[in-house]
C-alpha cells in the first residue's frame, strides 16, 4: 500500500514519519500532560458507561473530562497537584482521602508514567462503597504481562 505524499512548506514532497513499535507517534509532554479533548468524554464514556451522580476526576488538568460531565449533570470534583482553573483540590491523588464516605465514581486520564498506581489506589478508594473506576489509557497498556501478573486487569 502506499503512504500518501505531504509537501513540506517549500512544497517538497515528504512521507509521513511513521512511528516505530512502542511509539505514540506524539512528542512527549513534560510531567505527562496530555490533556483529554471533551469529545471523548461526550463520545466514549458518557455513551458507553453509566456513571453515579457523584465523580472524581484525580488528574483534571484543564477539564476535558470534568466540564462535559457537569454539562449531563453530574457532580464532577477535580482533583490534581498543578493549579488549573478546573481544579478544585490541588492535592497529590494518593494523599486523597473521602472523610464524608460520600459515593463516587472515578473517571480520569491518569499520568501514563504512574498509571498502574493510579489504577490499583483508585481500585482500593472507591472499593468500599462500590464505586466504578473508569480509565482513558491506549490499547496497549492492558496488554503488558506485568500487569496481567498483578491483576490489574
Amino acid at each position: 500500500m502506499n503512504q500518501a505524499l505531504l509537501t513540506n512548506l517549500f512544497g517538497e514532497e515528504i512521507l509521513p514519519k511513521k512511528p516505530k513499535k512502542g511509539e505514540s507517534g506524539y512528542d512527549g509532554m513534560d510531567s505527562d500532560k496530555y490533556f483529554t479533548p471533551d469529545w471523548v468524554t461526550y463520545d466514549c464514556i458518557l455513551p458507553l458507561i453509566d456513571l453515579s451522580k457523584n465523580i472524581l476526576e484525580p488528574a483534571v488538568g484543564d477539564g476535558g473530562i470534568k466540564f462535559p460531565l457537569q454539562k449531563t449533570g453530574q457532580n464532577v470534583f477535580g482533583l490534581d497537584i498543578d493549579p488549573n482553573p478546573a481544579v478544585d483540590l490541588l492535592q497529590n491523588f494518593f494523599l486523597f482521602n473521602n472523610p464524608n464516605n460520600i459515593p463516587y465514581d472515578i473517571v480520569t486520564n491518569p499520568p501514563f508514567s504512574i498509571a498502574d498506581e493510579f489504577i490499583e489506589h483508585a481500585l482500593n478508594i472507591v472499593r468500599p462503597h462500590k464505586g466504578k473506576v473508569v480509565m482513558l489509557l491506549p490499547f496497549e497498556f492492558s496488554a503488558a504481562s506485568g500487569r496481567h501478573k498483578r491483576k490489574l486487569f
